[in-house]
């Protein structure tokens, strides 16, 4: 899976991505030590997405929602709009 983060200037936050995620998204995590951005499930699954460079990372603790784009060669397939929660895992 292709995976991009962006984020604007006044801290709004979209996650595109190309393949479906294979169950209904209910937040989106960040570590606040870099572990790694993960999108869980209302089902308990959850999909690990990989890590981010602290300059980014650093900025994320200032996001409250974000919105997830699945993308087609076409446009947009679908969109969530979840909170988004940075913590420290242990």
């Amino acid at each position: 899976m292709n995976v991009a983060l962006t984020l604007s200037r006044n801290n709004k936050a979209m996650l595109i991505y190309d393949q479906p995620l294979g169950f209904q998204p209910s937040w989106v995590e960040t570590s606040a030590d870099g572990e790694g951005l993960r999108v869980i499930g209302a089902d308990g699954q959850s999909l690990k997405l990989g890590v981010f460079y602290r300059h980014i990372n650093d900025k994320l603790g200032q996001v409250g929602t974000v919105l997830m784009v699945q993308m087609g060669q076409d446009g947009p397939i679908e969109g969530f709009d979840v909170p988004f929660v940075s913590q420290t895992y242990y």
